[in-house]
């Protein structure tokens, strides 16, 4: 018997029936794959086919411009799905890449069996709308942090919602900018009084000072 505990976990089953869910599972193909820790799971621009379901383990997602420059878009745990508002685009490529840090199972539903169960199940389709209206928000704050903020309305926003950085390198991976204007922009905030350098740290203060910067 098809076993399911890893997808009742998943949001977008979220309130459906367990026998449904089995059943569901029992009359599709749902891929299994396993991922050492660095492998991609899918590469920006390639072919988004089926709905990929992190069942467990630990990705990123970036984006790498023409320039080859890297900007971090989110890491996800399990259980999560990856890049849901793509699968059904008109021009259903993935727009970032997607790297696992740990070693993961992700099932893959094919797009077009996934749709007839939504159709069938409407607790599902909620779900999954739910789910996209939530990335679509994520995507648009992400959108207003890099193209309306400056440096160091970025960095308050993550110091506001985080408390700490741990690895100055990754946040300037994660904000596309050079680790030196990163630097700066903390120098900045320090001398503020927002946050103060805790020997590889850097911690926040002050949270209403760094809300005045957003």
């Amino acid at each position: 018997m098809e076993n399911i505990e890893d997808l009742l976990e998943i949001s977008v089953f979220r309130g459906l029936a367990e026998e449904n869910l089995r059943r569901f599972s029992g009359s599709v193909s749902l891929g299994v794959k396993h991922y050492s820790a660095g492998e991609f799971v899918a590469m920006q621009d390639s072919r988004c086919r089926g709905l990929y379901l992190l069942c467990s383990g630990r990705v990123r997602s970036y984006m790498t411009g023409s320039d080859g420059k890297q900007i971090i878009v989110e890491e996800l745990d399990a259980p999560d799905v990856l890049a849901p508002a793509f699968v059904f685009a008109t021009d259903n490529r993935f727009p970032v890449s997607i790297v696992t840090l740990a070693e993961c199972r992700i099932r893959v539903v094919n797009r077009e069996e996934m749709a007839r169960f939504m159709h069938q199940e409407p607790v599902v389709m909620m779900n999954f709308l739910r789910l996209i209206s939530d990335r679509s928000i994520f995507l648009s704050r992400k959108v207003n942090a890099f193209a309306l903020q400056d440096l160091k309305g970025r960095l308050s926003v993550w110091l506001y919602e985080n408390g700490e950085i741990r690895n100055q390198q990754q946040l300037a991976d994660r904000l596309g900018v050079a680790r030196p204007s990163l630097v700066r922009g903390l120098t900045e905030l320090a001398k503020d009084g927002a946050v103060e350098f805790k020997q590889r740290k850097v911690v926040v203060t002050d949270r209403e000072i760094l809300r005045r910067y957003f």
